[in-house]
Formats: structure tokens, C-alpha cells, sequence
């Protein structure tokens, strides 16, 4: 599904969507036919053909679903030229900076051009004076005079490709206004139920934002605890990035998994009673999806959400479960849903992550066994974190072009104030135990400080490393071939991989030798920062 997927997005005109839906059509027919009819037909003979056509099916599906998420919004062709009574929706919550707003938008209509309710999405920038009070919210819509400008490609190698992940979201174009550049016509235009979930979150966030005077331990307490990101500045950003924790400040599978223990234990008085238990697992879900639905709906709160839902289900009805089954249901009911969450940074890291924990964990927790509760407990967590990153690093190097070398300290190091920030956070609001507030200040002070020291220490982070898609997959080739042959002792996966690495490292002296010969072009640095 996957393959079929990319080879639908990048691979443009090879696959048309009649031919898709008919294929996948044929194929789907086919499979029913053959699961209706498996004794007549006698099936079990055809074990290699059967196989083939699950793929097949898989492949098919996945062409035919990109192909028809990417007909409903369609790029409006139009030069760079000023436009005024441009009509547009804002179908995100703004992210507000010092100095600009910004947020995605869905065009309306231009002048007397109307577009059908899915067209095109653009990405709006609304600049601001120092300390204006402007205030945009989900479901706005506005009335702009801007020019709608195509978003360019990177002029340099090595540098962030903007335009390509822009349109993995249906973005081509985007638009930077002034205050006086537009005029607000309607609100609450959005879907509902994300409405009043924003308003709740933002409700709780100026609540926080009370509680907690110190505005930098503020920030990622509702950054943590409830994934609103807009307040965190450049500095806390870069010293989680450089120690490896930036994954504590987006809301994401361990959250997810924190609050489901914490319900667990909260309702413990429910598992006396059979009917009281299934209640107890329907109550669990529903404040799951409640939270997942408060926080924005991030690919890897979906994922936890779906798999913690699908496992309580599986519980429920006494059925063995498998973490690799449920993990691929997960990632195709997100991809049902939205084919282009597939490149999208989060979801891939999240499931990697996930995948090296369900596969590569439970081997490394075998290297070594304590009987000391405390020595067990540091290993486990080292394993943990060693497992995640051997899967994660090489998209981390590809996107991000830095590697941080103290991941497994700082990753200790957060284990448990996390947890505590998470379980005082939820007290805080849910419970509205507002006294402890000041613990959870102090205790975000104090970790923000100690990682702030390590992200100083020499060699804390290993930066500007650029990659290929090439060189991408060949360090990941060569990372499962080792892996392999390391826990299998298999001498020839050994030197396959060994021959992978020596690909990628000839590939890289060959990029960096082209580099030198090419002039760089420096571009408005002030620009790229602002954005």
C-alpha cells in the first residue's frame, strides 16, 4: 500500500484513476471470489498466486486512494500577479509569532471565479506590528488583497526542500499580507467538533499560562501536556533538538500511553465486575480519543489512539493480539483516511519508532539481565531509546541534518520528570489541583536548565549533515542487513551491509567533490528564519 502510494504521487501520468479504479476493482473482485468460493475452487493449491494477489491488492488500493484524494484538491493555475477579493478559510489554528501569523488556508473563491468546496490550499502570512493585539482563530474567513506566489523549489543541495513538503499538504501557493490587507467576513466556518476542541484547548492553555509565571517553563507546559506549540522560542527548541528530546515536546504515542496507564489505575475499582469492566474499557477509549481530538489530531496521537483502541477491543473479546498486526492496521486506517500523511514527518518517525520498539527492543533488553528492580528499570529505558533511534536517525539525518550524540543520557534524564510534568499537568486541569502548579514550574525550570547545559558540552550535536533519498535507503538497507547478521550471526548479511555502507560513503564523497565546484547561493537569511 505504501509503494503503491509513492509510486501514485511521484511517478505522475504512469498510473491514470479509471485504470487504477478498474484494476483495483478487478482485484478486490477476485479476492472475494476466491475467500466465497476457497474449497470449490480449491485455493489452497494456489498459494504463490494467492499471495500475489493480497499484494497486488494492497498496491492497486493504495494508487487508487492517492489518486483520488489528490483529484479533490487541485491547484489553480494563475500567475503571480496581485489579487484582490480573494475569499479564504482558515482550516488550521494559526501559529502566532512576534512578528507574523501564520496558518494554512482553503481558497474560496477570486473575484468572480468560484471554487468548488475542496480546490487548493494555500499557506497565508499575516504580518504584525510588536505587540498588536490581532487575533485570528479556525474557521475565519477573510477577505484578502495579496498575490498568490508559487512556492519555490531549494536553489541549494543539501537544503530543505520547502516546495515538496508543502505539497504533500496540498500547498503550491502562498500569500503574505499586512494588517490592513484584509478584512474579516465570517467565523466559525470550520468543521465544528475541531472548533470547539480548539476553543477548549485554548481555554486550558490561557489557563496554564496563568498558573505558571516563568513564560519559557509556560510554553512547554502547554506545549507537553496539550500541543500547542505557537509560544516556545528558538532557544528551548534547539537545546531539546541538540540532546535528542524533541520528541517531549510534541504530543505523541508516549503521551498517549502515560494517560492511558493513569486511567487504568483511576478506575481499578472497576475490575470487579464484568459489566463494570467493559464499561471501564469503554470510558478509557472515549477519553483517548477525547484527548487525541483536544490536541489536534498529530499522526502519532492517531496511531496511539487507534492502537490502544483496537488492543482494548482485542481485550475485551478475549482475542490474541500482535503489536506488528495492530501497527499496520493503524497506519492503514490513517492512510484510508488521508493518503498524504505518508510523507509527513511525524507519522514516518512515529511509526519507525514504534516499529524498531515492537522488533528490535525486545532482543536488546536480552543482552542483559539484572535482578537489582532500579539497575533493570535504566536498562530497559536505554533499550528503549537505543531501539527507537536505530530506525529513526537516518530519517532525523535526511530531514533535520543533525545527529545528537548525547541521546541516550538526555533521554534518561527526561524519563521521569516527563512523566511527572504529564501527571501534574492533567491534575492541574482536569482536577483543578491548582496548587500544584508551582511544582510543575519548578520542575520545568529545572529540566529546561539541565538540558540547556548538556546541549553546551562539546560534540552535543553532530550538524550539517545533508542526504539523498539514495543514500537514505542505503543506510537503511544496510542498518536492517546488519541488525540482522549482529542478532544471527550471519557472515555474509555481515558483509552485504558492509558493502551498503561503503555505497553510501562513495556516494557522499562523490556529492561533497560536485558541492565544491558549484557556487552556493546565499539567500535572505532573515527570510528563511522568519519563516
Amino acid at each position: 500500500m505504501l509503494l503503491g502510494i509513492y509510486c501514485a504521487y511521484r511517478l505522475d501520468g504512469l498510473f491514470t484513476y479509471t485504470v487504477a479504479a478498474y484494476t483495483f476493482g478487478l482485484l478486490l473482485s477476485l479476492f472475494v471470489i476466491g475467500c466465497l468460493w476457497y474449497s470449490r475452487l480449491s485455493m489452497h493449491r494456489f498459494g504463490a498466486e494467492r499471495t500475489l494477489l493480497v499484494y497486488s491488492l494492497y498496491f492497486y488500493g493504495g494508487v487508487w486512494i492517492c489518486l483520488f484524494q489528490k483529484s479533490t484538491y487541485t491547484p489553480v493555475q494563475s500567475k503571480d500577479t496581485m489579487q484582490s477579493g480573494v475569499y479564504v478559510r482558515l482550516i488550521d489554528e494559526p501559529q502566532y509569532k512576534a512578528r507574523f501569523i501564520r496558518c494554512k488556508a482553503l481558497l474560496i473563491n477570486s473575484g468572480a471565479q468560484v471554487f468548488p468546496a475542496k480546490t487548493e490550499k494555500i499557506m497565508l502570512t499575516v504580518f504584525r506590528k510588536p505587540g498588536a493585539q490581532l487575533r485570528l482563530s479556525y474557521g475565519d474567513e477573510l477577505a484578502i488583497r495579496a498575490r498568490l506566489k508559487k512556492i519555490n523549489p531549494p536553489k541549494n543541495t543539501g537544503q530543505f526542500d520547502v516546495q515538496y513538503w508543502m505539497a504533500t499538504q496540498h500547498i503550491y501557493r502562498q500569500a503574505s499580507i499586512g494588517e490592513k490587507n484584509f478584512v474579516r467576513v465570517a467565523t466559525h466556518k470550520g468543521n465544528p467538533i475541531i472548533d470547539y476542541a480548539l476553543r477548549l484547548r485554548k481555554k486550558q492553555v490561557d489557563k496554564l499560562t496563568t498558573l505558571i509565571k516563568d513564560k519559557e517553563a509556560a510554553a512547554v507546559a502547554v506545549t507537553l501536556i496539550l500541543g500547542y506549540r505557537s509560544d516556545l522560542s528558538a532557544t528551548t527548541i534547539s537545546s531539546y533538538a541538540r540532546t535528542g528530546t524533541i520528541h517531549a515536546l510534541s504530543v505523541s504515542g508516549m503521551h498517549v500511553g502515560l494517560i492511558y496507564l493513569l486511567l487504568d489505575k483511576m478506575l481499578i475499582v472497576m475490575n470487579y465486575r464484568k459489566w463494570a469492566k467493559r464499561l471501564k474499557l469503554v470510558v478509557i477509549v472515549l477519553l483517548i480519543w477525547a484527548y487525541a481530538l483536544l490536541t489536534g489530531f498529530s499522526p502519532a496521537v492517531l496511531r496511539s489512539a487507534i492502537m490502544i483502541t483496537v488492543m482494548i477491543t482485542a481485550t475485551a473479546s478475549r482475542r490474541i493480539t500482535s503489536g506488528l498486526n495492530i501497527l499496520a492496521f493503524s497506519a492503514c486506517v490513517l492512510l484510508v483516511t488521508d493518503t498524504f500523511l505518508m510523507f509527513d514527518v511525524g507519522f514516518q518517525l512515529s511509526y519507525l519508532s514504534v516499529f524498531g520498539l515492537l522488533t528490535i527492543q525486545p532482543v536488546i533488553r536480552k543482552w542483559f539481565t539484572f535482578k537489582n528492580y532500579l539497575m533493570r528499570t535504566i536498562w530497559d529505558a536505554i533499550a528503549l531509546s537505543l531501539a527507537a533511534q536505530l530506525f529513526t536517525f537516518p530519517l532525523a539525518l535526511y530531514y533535520f541534518h543533525q545527529f545528537p550524540v548525547y541521546f541516550l543520557f538526555s533521554n534518561l534524564l527526561i524519563a521521569i520528570p516527563v512523566t511527572l510534568m504529564m501527571y501534574l499537568g492533567i491534575l492541574v486541569i482536569a482536577l483543578r489541583l491548582e496548587f500544584l502548579a508551582p511544582l510543575l514550574e519548578g520542575l520545568i525550570v529545572l529540566t529546561n536548565r539541565m538540558l540547556l547545559w548538556m546541549s553546551t558540552l562539546p560534540l552535543a550535536s553532530i550538524g550539517n549533515v545533508s542526504m539523498t533519498v539514495f543514500e537514505l535507503c542505503s543506510l537503511y538497507i544496510a542498518i536492517i542487513l546488519l541488525t540482522v547478521a549482529f542478532f544471527n550471526y550471519k557472515t555474509k548479511l555481515l558483509l552485504t551491509g558492509l558493502a551498503f555502507l561503503l555505497i553510501l560513503s562513495s556516494s557522499r564523497l562523490i556529492r561533497t567533490l560536485e558541492t565544491r565546484k558549484k557556487p552556493y547561493v546565499l539567500r535572505n537569511v532573515k527570510a528563511i528564519k522568519d519563516f
